[in-house]
């Protein structure tokens, strides 16, 4: 199982970082989450296709992690291959986003069935992974870890999204191969709505996580000052995820 990173950046334009966005990779098995802007084209310069893809997770709604939802339905319209109804999975709100989308471009309807799944913590069904989604503190905001399951290679990954610090992480992160993971600042930015590098290896060290790859930093973080305050917490594997990086869960 291959964690491909397609966006590890914010909204602010940068010319190689796209915004939030995964996909666990296994074989034919292609689990996309979250769709930041340019999320898509990252896709297919990893040689995914999205035209084929038939099940999309979104963590939250924010637009750092939802704006290419436009891109994709306009995908589903125009040119999708996939045989299967197109299904977005995503917390409570996502219904009410899509249409309001459609409230302002009718045209981005699809012609083919769109399924949209409003989830809470627990199990939730995928299509050749098991998936739990784990609710995560990001201020007022629903906002949804998902830990991804292999049970071919019996391999688990985990993706926070957006979080500030709360026990839930631990309890998402326990115990997996790959924990990719937000670090939006560095300790002396710290705020509630986000992490910061003690939290995070503190973390990370309790959960006994394998490899903790680190995304979503702004522009005028450090990443350097942000590596060392996660290994003074974390014993484990360190990475700073950088857009279309493939990280192997074990």
């Amino acid at each position: 199982m291959d964690v491909v990173l397609l966006g590890t950046g914010t909204l602010t334009p940068q010319a190689e970082t796209a915004s939030a966005g995964v996909a666990v990779v296994e074989g034919e098995h292609v689990l996309p989450l979250d769709l930041g802007r340019n999320v898509l084209s990252r896709m297919v310069e990893c040689g995914i296709d999205p035209l084929r893809l038939s099940e999309f997770f979104v963590t939250h709604l924010h637009p750092d992690h939802t704006c290419e939802l436009v891109s994709l339905l306009f995908a589903a319209k125009h040119g999708r291959s996939a045989p299967d109804p197109l299904r977005v999975v995503g917390p409570a709100g996502l219904e009410a986003l899509v249409e309001a989308l459609f409230d302002a471009w009718e045209w981005l309807r699809p012609d083919t069935p769109l399924q949209i799944d409003e989830i809470g913590p627990g199990p939730v069904a995928a299509s050749g992974f098991e998936v739990e989604a784990v609710r995560l503190e990001h201020g007022t905001t629903e906002d949804l870890g998902y830990r991804v399951h292999s049970p071919r290679s019996g391999r688990t990954m985990a993706f926070t999204g957006d979080t500030g610090p709360c026990e839930a992480l631990v309890d998402l992160a326990r115990g997996v191969d790959v924990l990719v993971s937000e670090c939006a600042s560095t300790d002396a930015d710290a705020n509630a709505f986000h992490l910061s590098p003690t939290p995070l290896g503190e973390a990370a060290e309790r959960a006994g996580v394998g490899h903790l790859v680190i995304t979503h930093l702004y522009p005028q973080t450090p990443p350097g000052a942000v590596l060392d305050g996660v290994r003074a917490r974390f014993g484990g594997k360190v990475t700073i995820g950088t857009d279309r990086m493939r990280i192997a869960a074990g």
